[in-house]
């Protein structure tokens, strides 16, 4: 007789997991090109959402928006969103702007005036990318750019959305500050 045993899970290299990094330092700032402004908190009602420091001057932000852009494209149909967080000098908004029109970028860039929002975040080199859950945590940060960085972005993604395992719960213990 032969028995067959089928894994009940994913198997391990499939798996995703994650560390609850603390809660995300809330990031309200104007949009660029645009009239109004976006409030992160607002943001991960919808879903997971990606926090994306970057400089158009950064030549590896630059390989990183394109992939960006599709993985925006393939998911947030089902609410994950994506924040592009510039850091450029507030009086090259002009510039941005044009970047993000040349580059077809569907989803909202700000520009961190005072890089205080970076400070908040611990960035020191671009580009670093946040992954957000639906409950402000930080799960996951990307520095740098790296050949698969989409498809390890897009599996994370794929366990915010589904019915993978997600962070724990309890909240109680992480403020706005955990993340510095």
């Amino acid at each position: 007789m032969l028995l067959f045993v089928l894994p009940a899970s994913k198997p391990a290299a499939q798996r995703v997991e994650f560390k609850d990094l603390g809660r995300a330092p809330e990031i309200k700032l104007p949009l660029v090109g645009e009239k109004g402004s976006v409030k992160l908190s607002e943001m991960v009602k919808d879903g997971p959402v990606l926090v994306d420091f970057w400089a158009t001057w950064c030549g590896p932000c630059r390989k990183a928006m394109p992939e960006y852009v599709e993985l925006y494209q393939r998911y947030s149909g089902r609410g994950f969103r994506i924040l592009a967080v510039s850091q450029d000098l507030p009086q090259l908004a002009d510039k941005v702007e044009a970047y993000r029109q040349a580059q077809g970028i569907p989803f909202d860039v700000v520009i961190d005036k005072d890089k205080k929002v970076a400070r908040e975040y611990g960035v020191s080199s671009l580009p670093t990318a946040v992954l957000i859950d639906g409950r402000r945590h930080a799960v996951a940060v990307h520095l740098g750019y790296r050949p698969g960085n989409r498809e390890r972005l897009a599996a994370q993604i794929e366990a915010l959305l589904g019915d993978a395992p997600q962070p724990p719960e309890d909240d109680s213990t992480t403020t706005d500050e955990s993340m510095r």
